[in-house]
This record gives structure tokens, C-alpha cells and sequence, in this order.
């Protein structure tokens, strides 16, 4: 027997992960005093390092252009709308404006993504503390992965389910083949035939753990790599056996979609489709379906589940789930039920042999 799972934001928020709107709070509200820019990367600042107003200009005009966002938008910031707001402004600057508002663009897309990589991150290191909250789900997967194939497919950047599986999966990346490498240690590398085991999660929108490397020798040429959080690597460090000895990972800013409608243009290219045609395929050979702490407002992501998924017997924990959510369950058929609790509280396996 085979089983798909479907994790959402909501899967993460027992173990501190914001949610999107605590998320687009935190952005919104965040000051450039509270952060300086160290080694390339956005960091706390700490109370002994000075202010300096040059350094944090570019961030200030990031902010600036928050702020603009939510008053034209009646007091109202969401993250992942605003990231489509000024990618549209580097489309009409393609017209308009030229190669310097172009490059202002593109400087304040590197700085946003730091500014979210931040608050995630910062939820991330404090994760392990709470994987108690998993307890039943933990159990489920293992023990389902004695005998069945298990396909998890998770929209969160965050690494909490690797931090719970710890090391008991296969996401596609391995050193045995790998090209890369940083001082004495081996970096992970993608490939699909490094799918391995009964546990294979596949995350849909990027990771904060992955990185896009770019060939020096040809730009069309791209390698995904894997370097876990907190292991004290240089990302300025890693290395291509391949390539001239100089590292071009683009602008070393993790991997990952977002913007409601941007990232659904970015699902065509190759690596992302690979991950979705995986998507689809495991839908279609599962015999049972979880779908737990996802809300329903991915039009693209549902239009998979009816499509490959409808009339199976699926079960979707939430425990306050919303119209969208029950309107979803509805199109999936008679054989979808929702599960009102949290995953703290709910025992998946029970469901599996109810």
C-alpha cells in the first residue's frame, strides 16, 4: 500500500514557525536598526556594532517600499503578494526605466528573500525543541515505511520534518556522486536517481537548506545543491570539480518559491517540474491521502489533488479549516474527510486503519 501526504504551513506552527500572516507581520514591522548586513548576509544586530547608515541604505529603500505597499493596500501587507508587486515594476522598467532600476530590483529581491530566510531561519534553530508536538506523525511515517512506500510532499521551506526524520528519508540528494565540495567536507547534489527507500519527501517550493549553482563555463547549466542548516559551511567556500575554481551560487540566497502567482511560473522549470510530476505520479499511486495544515488557496496545488487524486480515500487534518478548505474537500469526493484537530492531536494512525 502506498501513502501520500500533503504538509502545509500550518504543519510547522506547533514548533514556532509563523504562520503566512504572522510572517507578513514581522516583515512589515521590521526596522533596519534592528539588523545590519554582515559578509553579505542580513543579520541581528547586536547592540555592539554600530548603526551605519550607508551599509543599510539599500535595506532602508526595501523597507521604503514595504511601507508603500501596505498604505496602498489599506494597512494591509502580505508577504508573498508584495513579491509579485515589485516584480512587476521590473517588468515595466524593462520598458520604462532601464538598466538602473532594473539593478535596484534585483538588489531588493536578494535583500526580501534575506529579510524572510531571517525569520524562518530563526524559527528553524528552535525547532528541535518541539518535535514532541510529531510524536504520532513521527510514528506513522516510520512505521508505515515497514511495509509501504510513504511520499511526502511538503510546501514549507523550513527543515523541521528533516530534523524529525533525521536521516531516515530521501529527498534526491546525496555526496556519493556529488561534484562539490567545500574544504573536507563533501556537499549533497541533486539527482533523481538518488531517490532511495520507503521515506521520499519531495519539497515542492525549495528549501531553505538548497541552493541554485550556476556554471562559471555556461549559464544554461545549473546543479542543485544541499547544505544544512547550522553546519558551519562557507557557502563562498563551495567548490565544482567541474567548473573554474570559483563558486557562482546565485546571489547565496537559499532556493525557494514564493509570490502567489510568481512562484507558479517557476514550477515549469525543470527542477521544479521533475518535483511535481513526482507529485502527480505519487497521487496517482497512492492508495490513502494526508493532507495536514494546508488551507486550500494554492489553485495550482489543487488542481493536482482533483486531478490525480479525487474520489481516494483522503483525510485532511485542520483544526479550523476554512471554506476554501471545505470546498475542496467537497470536489474530492465523498471519500475526503476533515479531521478538526491539530497534528499534536490527532493520530494519524488510527485514520490509517479506521
Amino acid at each position: 500500500m502506498n501513502i501520500s501526504i500533503l504538509l502545509g504551513a500550518g504543519f510547522s506552527v506547533a514548533a514556532g514557525f509563523p504562520t503566512a500572516k504572522q510572517l507578513s507581520e514581522n516583515i512589515v514591522n521590521a526596522s533596519s536598526l534592528d539588523f545590519c548586513i554582515y559578509a553579505g548576509n542580513l543579520c541581528e544586530r547586536p547592540e555592539s556594532i554600530p548603526y551605519r547608515k550607508v551599509l543599510m541604505k539599500p535595506f532602508e529603500n526595501l523597507l521604503a517600499l514595504i511601507h508603500f505597499y501596505s498604505y496602498l493596500h489599506c494597512n494591509h501587507f502580505d508577504y508573498e503578494h508584495f513579491y509579485d508587486f515589485y516584480w512587476k515594476i521590473r517588468g515595466i522598467s524593462d520598458l520604462f526605466a532601464g538598466e538602473e532600476l532594473d539593478m535596484r530590483i534585483k538588489e531588493i529581491n536578494g535583500l526580501y528573500q534575506k529579510l524572510v530566510c531571517f525569520y524562518l531561519d530563526k524559527a528553524d534553530k528552535m525547532a528541535k525543541q518541539y518535535t514532541e508536538y510529531y510524536e504520532h506523525f513521527n510514528s506513522f511515517v516510520r512505521d508505515s515505511a515497514q511495509r509501504d512506500m510513504v511520499y511526502i510532499h511538503t510546501l514549507n521551506h523550513d527543515t523541521l520534518l528533516e530534523q524529525m526524520l533525521d536521516g531516515q528519508y530521501s529527498d534526491g540528494f546525496s555526496t556519493t556522486g556529488s561534484l562539490f565540495h567545500c574544504n573536507e567536507h563533501d556537499i549533497q547534489m541533486f539527482s533523481e536517481s538518488n531517490y532511495q527507500g520507503n521515506i521520499l519527501l519531495y519539497k515542492l517550493h525549495g528549501s531553505l537548506d538548497r541552493y541554485l549553482y550556476t556554471y562559471q563555463n555556461d549559464f544554461s547549466k545549473h546543479e542543485y545543491i544541499k547544505i544544512p542548516l547550522q553546519s558551519g559551511i562557507d557557502i563562498e567556500d563551495i567548490r565544482n570539480l567541474n567548473d573554474i575554481d570559483k563558486p557562482c551560487l546565485q546571489c547565496l540566497i537559499p532556493d525557494f518559491l514564493t509570490g502567489a502567482t510568481t512562484k507558479i511560473r517557476r514550477y515549469k522549470e525543470p527542477f521544479y517540474a521533475s518535483m511535481f510530476e513526482c507529485f502527480a505520479k505519487n497521487l496517482q499511486n497512492s492508495d490513502t491521502i494526508y493532507i495536514i495544515g494546508y488551507g486550500g488557496h494554492d489553485k495550482e496545488i489543487n488542481k493536482y489533488l482533483l486531478t490525480h487524486a479525487r474520489s481516494k480515500p483522503i483525510y485532511i487534518i485542520d483544526p479550523f479549516p476554512n471554506n476554501e478548505l471545505q470546498r475542496l474537500s467537497d470536489k474530492l469526493g465523498t471519500n475526503s474527510r476533515i479531521i478538526p484537530k491539530t497534528i499534536k492531536e490527532c493520530d494519524v494512525a488510527l485514520l490509517h486503519t479506521s
